[in-house]
This record gives C-alpha cells, structure tokens and sequence, in this order.
C-alpha cells in the first residue's frame, strides 16, 4: 500500500503551476496528495478541470496543519512572510520547498529550523525534460533528500548543486529557454530576408531542428563541440557559419552573464535584508 504523504503549494504563480501540473501528469502524486493554498481560485480551473480532486483552500496555516511537504511559490519578497505566518502551525517533521530566485538556504534558516530545500525549475519540466537545480540543508536526512529528488526527477532531470552555483544555473536552467526561444527569433527574422519563406515556415523548421539536434545530442552522448565537428566539414557552408558565430558569440555570451548574474546578486542583497535578525 502506498503511504499517502500530503503535499502542500502555498502560492501558485506561473512556475509553481507548471510544477504542479507536471508532477500530477507524471504520476509523481496523485491528486488526492495535493492540497492548494491560493488566493485566485480562477487561476486554477485547468488544474481542477484534469483533476477535480485536488483540495483547495484560501488558508495557508490549512496546508501547514495538513502537509507533509509544503512548496512555496509566492515572490522572493513575500516568502517570509508566508514562513512566519505558518510555522506556528506546522505538522511534525515538515518539509518546505521554495523555489523563490536569489534567496539563499542560510536566509530561510534565521526564520525556520526544519528542513528546507531550494529548487530552480525550469519551464521545459511542462514536457518532462529540461534540469531542475536542487539543494537541500543540513537537517535532511539521506532517506529524505532522496525521495524529494525521486519525486522532482518525474518531471526534469534533477541537479543537486551548492549554493553558489545557483546565480549561473539560473541562466543555464530557468532562463536558457527564453535565451533559446530568443535566439531562434532572431535567426528566423534574419533567414526570412534570403528566400520566399515565411516567418512561420522558418520558426516551424528551426524548432523541429533545434528539437531534432538536441535529441541527436542526448541519444548519441555527444557534446556540442563533436556535433559541430561532424556537421561543419571543412571548407564547406557550415565551417563558415561557425566561423561567424565563434567570433561574434563569444562577446555576447559574455555579456549575457555579467549583466543577469549581476542582477541576480543584487536581487539577493536586497532580499537578504528581510532576514537580517
């Protein structure tokens, strides 16, 4: 028999609902497990229309009476506020899940004593690939950290990385597809100048080839260097191409890091202070 272990969302933004849904597709929880905490009910008639029986409630200290596990996805500002209103309530040998950006493990621990884990989802859990960043603190046992990390790998493959890792795995994860999508575009925008193709023509074609390529690159085992290499013989039409991208992309990239990683330390700073006891 399955032990029913009650898990919790308090907040359900776009990421958390992505979660959420992903983990019920998945058969990583039964609907019956899952108990919701929001305050725009309107928000959840997809998930309730899949599955009707998910428990909602408008009351957070109701799912810290009821859960086991409790996912905290409200914004960075508000967790703590969540944190404090709820720990008063909370059933023996809770667990709390947040996935808040640039809010450090060590910040949530001046406020609750339990065990905590951080995560950075990533949009493509929706379709069951993509990596999930995960860290756990001290007061996880093995047991423990192992069924949460079971639990996330339904849906995206999981990545358990230390804190400092989290400012570039942002990017490498929960920003990649936008990064992704954006390049794509901007390939497109350029591809449709050069021929009678459509704008829609060309983004349907560069997808199934970005889809096709990364699966080629899963399936084979290969790194991006040895595809390159496969794919742009020398003197051919490739070989050039990459030349262009190897000179320019380097400077971008670059770029692209500086100005996102700062950004995420400075949103952690400034989230930071909330716990400053």
């Amino acid at each position: 028999m399955r032990i029913m272990r009650k898990i919790g969302f308090i907040g359900l933004g776009h990421m958390g609902g992505i979660l959420l849904r992903s983990l019920l597709e998945s058969g990583g929880v039964n609907q019956e497990e899952v108990m919701i905490s929001t305050r725009t009910v309107s928000k959840l008639a997809p998930i309730l229309e899949a599955f009707p029986k998910v428990t909602i409630t408008g009351n957070n200290t109701e799912v810290a009476r009821s859960c086991k596990y409790i996912f905290v996805g409200v914004k960075p500002k508000d967790v703590k506020g969540v944190i404090e209103e709820i720990k008063g309530c909370m059933v023996n040998d809770v667990h709390i899940v947040y996935m808040a950006a640039a809010l450090r493990i060590e910040s949530i621990e001046k406020i609750f004593s339990g065990r905590i884990t951080r995560i950075m989802p990533s949009i493509t859990c929706e379709v069951g690939e993509g990596a999930m960043l995960v860290r756990h603190n001290c007061k996880m046992s093995k047991e423990e950290a192992g069924f949460l990390n079971t639990l996330l790998s339904k849906v995206s493959m999981v990545k358990e990385v230390g804190e400092e890792e989290f400012a570039v795995g942002t990017d490498i994860v929960g920003c990649a597809p936008g990064f992704f999508a954006g390049m794509v575009a901007k390939f497109a925008e350029q591809a449709v100048k050069y021929g009678s193709f459509s704008p829609e023509e060309v983004s349907k074609i560069l997808v199934s080839t970005l889809y096709g390529t990364a699966k080629l690159l899963h399936q084979k085992n290969l790194m991006p260097e040895e595809l390159v290499k496969v794919v742009a013989t020398k003197g051919g039409i490739t070989e050039q191409g990459v030349e262009i991208l190897n000179e320019g992309l380097p400077s971008v990239f670059k770029e692209l890091f500086e100005v996102t990683i700062e950004r995420h330390n400075k949103i952690e700073e400034e989230v930071a202070k909330q716990y400053k006891i």
